[in-house]
């Protein structure tokens, strides 16, 4: 953890927590958009925190105003409690990801009831100058396409269907499985807001239901599109459209995913397990397209 601003850390603890010092902290691996520190802070009211220090494009301000906008609306979100120029701290969540749940039925309610309420989010009177507003385009080509999970296919069919004229809102971007927190069957919060943005919700529906197929099935991914749509109702001829745009997502990087899932207890899904699902969610997609 030599990168990691340990020193600066202890320093800051006081600042946001007065009268505690730091106590017993931990690298957490596993993410791939930050380097993180789970710690303790000693003192009359001992608590968990976690400093992220973001990789990349974003910055810890940034973060940290994404993370107070979401905490402020009651997204689930941490409630961040200090800004460093090179990290910011929130609270911690106690629980875990679950992505084998034992109860797919209210996983999948409790996850499409958080995607909508983010989408719902009232962003009347708050700040929000920070988040980009994402045009709903085809992602940009890269130097190669990925033959093997046919972005060429996708691509062109891409190129011949509308978008869905909707105004944007509050995006997670990258509410996967693997960013929600459970305890006890109930999800307590989604982690990981750095790709929050304006934009088209029915992307962020799509990740989700790709995700979803990854670790559970069509008939989980169904039934979390119309939880989704019973509170929060689209038009659903625009649907292969975003799923096919979702799929564009793990083109190219399918092979720096698959590592996380048996980290999070998945053995079982592996590059080829996931490979064939993105397979089945293209296929269906074009399928529908019309």
């Amino acid at each position: 953890m030599a990168e990691f601003p340990l020193e600066k850390l202890r320093e800051a603890v006081p600042k946001f927590a007065p009268g505690h010092s730091l106590g017993k902290w931990e690298a957490l691996h596993g993410g791939i958009s930050a380097e993180m520190v789970r710690f303790e802070v000693e003192g009359p009211r001992p608590a968990s925190y976690v400093a992220r220090v973001p990789y990349w494009e974003s910055s810890p301000e940034r973060e940290f105003k994404i993370l107070s906008l979401a905490h402020g609306l009651n997204l689930k979100a941490q409630r961040p409690v200090f800004l460093d120029a090179e990290f910011f701290v929130a609270e911690w969540f106690e629980g875990a990801p679950d992505l084998a749940p034992a109860d797919p039925p209210s996983f999948v309610r409790q996850y499409a009831r958080l995607l909508a309420s983010i989408h719902q989010a009232d962003l009347e009177g708050w700040e929000t100058s920070f988040l980009e507003v994402e045009a709903d385009e085809v992602p940009a080509l890269r130097s190669s396409l990925d033959e093997a999970l046919r972005e060429p296919e996708i691509r062109a069919c891409l190129a011949t269907l509308p978008p869905c004229e909707e105004p944007p809102v509050l995006r997670h971007g990258d509410l996967w499985p693997g960013n929600l927190i459970w305890q006890h069957g109930n999800l307590v919060g989604a982690i990981d807001w750095e790709e929050c943005s304006l934009g088209s919700r029915l992307l962020d529906l799509s990740i989700a239901r790709l995700d979803l197929l990854f670790i559970l099935n069509w008939e989980a991914v169904e039934a979390f599109t119309r939880s989704y749509e019973a509170l929060l109702p689209f038009d659903r001829s625009f649907l292969p459209r975003y799923d096919l745009l979702a799929s564009l997502r793990p083109t190219g990087y399918l092979n720096h995913w698959a590592p996380a899932y048996p980290k999070l207890g998945r053995e079982d899904i592996t590059l080829e397990t996931l490979a064939r699902s993105h397979g089945e969610f293209v296929d269906l997609a074009l399928t529908e397209k019309g």
